[in-house]
C-alpha cells in the first residue's frame, strides 16, 4: 500500500534524474516542478500582472 501511494512520486523522481543525466540540472527541475503545486501557483501569479501587482502591494 505504501509503495502504491509513493509510486507516482518515485516515477517522477526517476524521470527527473534521467533528464538531469541526459541534459542538465535545469531539465531536472523542469520535470520535477511540473508536479509541484506551489511552483505552478507561483508561475500563475507571476503571469497574472494584475494579481502580481496586488500581491506586491501587501
Amino acid at each position: 500500500e505504501q509503495y502504491n501511494r509513493s509510486k507516482p512520486l518515485i516515477m517522477l523522481q526517476i524521470k527527473a534524474l534521467i533528464a538531469r543525466d541526459l541534459y542538465d540540472m535545469a531539465e531536472y527541475f523542469q520535470v520535477i516542478n511540473d508536479d509541484n503545486e506551489s511552483f505552478q501557483e507561483a508561475l500563475r501569479l507571476i503571469n497574472d500582472e494584475q494579481r502580481y501587482k496586488k500581491e506586491l502591494g501587501r
